[in-house]
């Protein structure tokens, strides 16, 4: 379903999320991956521009793991 590259493997280590570049995701994984990416941002301060800051980092990611 999909990979990722190198910043994204970042992202989503910063994001306490374990995942490898060589390795294929399933649908059911990437989708786990996204909600994981969401909670990461929300459980982040609004007040001082966290989330709004998080969220312009991690949309590239969130748009690549949002598999319907």
């Amino acid at each position: 379903m999909g990979t990722f590259n190198n910043n994204d493997i970042k992202l989503l280590k910063t994001a306490g999320i374990d995942a490898d570049m060589d390795k294929e995701y399933s649908k059911d994984e990437i989708n786990s991956m996204c909600t994981q990416i969401t909670e990461f941002i929300l459980n982040h301060s609004s007040k001082n521009g966290d989330i709004a800051r998080l969220r312009n980092e991690y949309d590239n990611l969130i748009r690549l793991t949002n598999v319907k």
